[in-house]
């Protein structure tokens, strides 16, 4: 699987004292998937959707440390990031996957 990177890479601060968002675009018209990159050393919980989304708890999508995770975000313009302990950097990035 080949993977083109579309636009410009934001980062997300996670901690566990409440949940943290970013803005993100998905590069180009019609580009869904997003590549998130947890590049902490603990497991961080997303949401994602629109600007009036909820925040993440400890029951969303977890993404494990290191983890780099490939996502259809469909619409969603914004994503939302918290820990259960300690805190952690998530760099999201537009991408487009093509099969090699």
């Amino acid at each position: 699987m080949g993977v083109s990177v579309l636009g410009v890479t934001v980062t997300c601060s996670a901690t566990s004292g409440g949940a943290t968002s970013a803005t993100f675009t998905t590069g180009i018209p019609g580009s869904q998937s997003m590549r998130f990159w947890n590049s902490g050393s603990v497991t961080v919980f997303m949401n994602y959707g629109d600007s009036a989304l909820t925040a993440a708890t400890t029951s969303y999508t977890p993404i494990p440390a290191g983890a780099i995770l490939d996502y259809d975000v469909g619409r969603a313009t914004t994503a939302s990031m918290i820990t259960s302990s300690g805190s952690g950097t998530v760099y999201i990035t537009p991408i487009k996957v093509t099969p090699n």
